[in-house]
């Protein structure tokens, strides 16, 4: 369940982090899917316009909704702040109609839907904004 408040949003978030250290990759990559599938969705809190711009983690558990892009930033910090060497294989694609995370160029890709995490090598995937992790690495100070 998505937590009503920054407080608890920002709890909840610490315990998935501490939690997610003690799986093995596959393992946290769905729990950390599965969690931010559960932010309630809207419309657009961000754009692919100016990425320099966008929100913080911090900034973005602020929020009470999500839009997909938004989803996927959140998926990036959480895993980058969990393991450091998952994060240099993370980007954020945008494909026209959804906002995947690809996790090692889409061995797995996340942000497709709750509790499934689908391979993309095996299809083809027309990308037409990308950011890659290491672009990020900034916000997370």
């Amino acid at each position: 369940m998505w937590q009503p408040t920054y407080e608890a949003r920002l709890l909840d978030w610490n315990r998935l982090r501490q939690q997610a250290q003690l799986l093995f990759e596959y393992d946290q990559l769905m729990l950390v899917n599965d969690w931010w599938q559960q932010a309630p969705i809207v419309n657009r809190t961000i754009t692919w316009d100016d990425p320099s711009n966008w929100p913080t983690p911090w900034q973005l558990l602020i929020n009470s909704g999500y839009c997909s892009l938004a989803r996927a930033l959140g998926i990036v910090y959480t895993l980058m702040l969990i393991n450091q060497d998952t994060s240099t294989n993370l980007e954020i694609t945008n494909n026209g109609e959804d906002n995947l995370v690809l996790v090692d160029q889409g061995k797995y890709t996340l942000n497709w839907a709750p509790g499934e995490i689908v391979n993309t090598h095996s299809a083809s995937l027309t990308v037409i904004n990308s950011i890659h992790s290491t672009a990020l690495t900034s916000f997370l100070t």
